[in-house]
């Protein structure tokens, strides 16, 4: 008889709390001449003007500040992490029950595209499976467990 059991197994979609949306921020300027120069930014660069052209990293810049203000609306960031309940045997007829969880991947867009989220889903489950083991989980409980998992979206 073993101590320990694995009730549950979920792979959830949170809001992510303390997003950094920074990335789609530029400060920029048009010089003297009419070129545009990039002050600040993490996507962009003088360097992308002379490669892309002008025109090209404006409109890059333009979108960016679109998306920005439609963040809320129409997208927002979340996060991905797989949880299980396990229980801890106390006596014949009850469990202690503990929550344990992945890291989890946080900064993802909402929008995003489903194969990367199934692919987010497998690594947090993957990684949830290697907590598991070092609790002493045996292959056989970890595969039988995970052969259902639920699905929540916060």
């Amino acid at each position: 008889m073993t101590n320990k059991k694995i009730f549950s197994v979920t792979i959830k979609h949170l809001n992510d709390e303390s997003p950094d949306i920074s990335y789609l921020e530029t400060d920029s300027e048009i010089n003297d001449d009419g070129t545009l120069n990039i002050i600040s930014s993490m996507r962009y660069s003088s360097k992308d003007v002379e490669l892309y052209g002008q025109q090209q990293v404006m409109q890059c810049i333009w979108q960016d500040l679109e998306r920005l203000e439609n963040y809320g609306n129409t997208w927002y960031m979340m996060g991905i992490k797989a949880s299980c309940e396990i229980g801890l045997k106390q006596n014949k007829t009850s469990h202690l029950l503990q929550t344990l969880t992945s890291g989890g991947l946080w900064g993802i867009e909402s929008d995003g595209d489903s194969d990367y989220f199934k692919e987010t889903e497998t690594d947090q489950l993957n990684e949830l499976k290697s907590v598991l083991k070092t609790f002493s989980f045996s292959n056989k409980a970890i595969n039988k467990a995970f052969q259902t998992v639920k699905k929540e979206n916060d």
